[in-house]
């Protein structure tokens, strides 16, 4: 197979499954601002290995999930304003994510992410079962498993550099209509890839990583407990109480201590998350609702009190009413 080059730009959340590194089964939604800009080059340098690089141009928006089994995914990640699994990064980081590892974030603009995504079939055969076993082992926390968070030594900034200068030769060679499969223009080896992959983590596991305090993954649970609970359907659950007091007696925990749970991994106040998270799901309804007749009979159902603010923060959120975006669907407009 021939490498394969590719570059898309997306300026609305809902062409999102076309950007994110492959590999990864994840989800996504808006924390906020209406206008959304990302951009996505990728490069198949075999049907095994795959570099691509995600810039986050405008917007703010959530990322979650997990790497599909026996994958492995090393990236390089900088943002001016990033939460990477808890943490606050403001400066350049790597992750390595390994089979099944969770990997979430909250990306504000202008952020980058330059991956390199490694088949199940590859890691296998590429990484000794002693650095596989160990990565799987320092993946493990009290919460579950998480990708690792590590500083940029020697041969990161190597490896990194290398992709960068793939997928700059190959967008280069292709804009000036030339055949971007054609070896020379290739200036690393796919197999000089893997070796430095293998050689990060071999010193990957040899070394201390960045880990959150036992408050900080506290916090973080809080968090994500929350988040998961906001996002159910409150037409569906029995009690539809959705308030701070209700967290606290369900999580034991303070309301000031949920209230800073969620403002440090997320970067939003409670109510603010709650409200973003109750538009969006109004809005996958409206996309996803066979009878779009009322859209107050729908907001209502979501507990949404005033539907004025309702219109408008919706309108702030996605650039049009959901008015707008019933009577868009009702004429089968995209």
């Amino acid at each position: 197979m021939s490498p394969k080059f590719e570059r898309i730009d997306a300026y609305d959340l809902d062409e999102a499954p076309l950007l994110f590194p492959i590999g990864w089964d994840k989800k996504y939604y808006r924390l906020g601002c209406k206008d959304f800009h990302f951009s996505k080059r990728s490069l198949d340098l075999t049907p095994q290995l795959n570099i691509q690089e995600n810039i986050l141009y405008a917007g703010r928006v959530r990322l979650d999930g997990a790497i599909e089994p026996g994958r492995l995914q090393i990236a390089f990640v900088e943002s001016e304003e990033l939460r990477l699994i808890g943490a606050s990064i403001d400066n350049c980081i790597m992750t390595v994510a390994y089979d099944n590892a969770c990997w979430e974030a909250v990306a504000n603009m202008k952020g980058r992410g330059l991956t390199i995504n490694i088949s199940a079939d590859l890691a296998s055969k590429s990484f000794s079962v002693e650095d596989l076993t160990a990565l799987k082992q320092a993946m493990l926390g009290p919460h579950g498993k998480n990708a690792i968070i590590s500083s940029m030594f020697p041969i990161a900034q190597t490896t990194k550099k290398a992709t960068l200068e793939c997928l700059d030769t190959f967008e280069t060679y292709d804009l000036l209509g030339n055949h971007t499969n054609d070896k020379k223009f290739l200036p690393w080896d796919p197999t000089e890839i893997m070796e430095l992959c293998v050689n990060i983590i071999e010193e990957v596991v040899k070394k201390d990583f960045i880990q959150a305090t036992l408050g900080e993954m506290q916090r973080h649970q809080i968090a994500r407990a929350v988040e998961e609970y906001l996002w159910n359907d409150p037409s569906k659950l029995l009690h539809k109480d959705f308030s701070l007091d209700f967290f606290a007696n369900q999580l034991g925990a303070s309301r000031r201590t949920i209230q800073m749970a969620v403002k440090e991994v997320f970067g939003i106040g409670f109510v603010e998350l709650k409200r973003l998270i109750r538009l969006q799901q109004i809005r996958y309804s409206l996309l996803l609702k066979q009878d779009h007749s009322s859209v107050l009979t729908l907001a209502q159902s979501y507990a949404v009190g005033h539907f004025g603010r309702f219109a408008k923060d919706y309108r702030d959120l996605f650039g049009e009413l959901p008015s707008q975006t019933n009577k868009r669907l009702q004429n089968n407009q995209p």
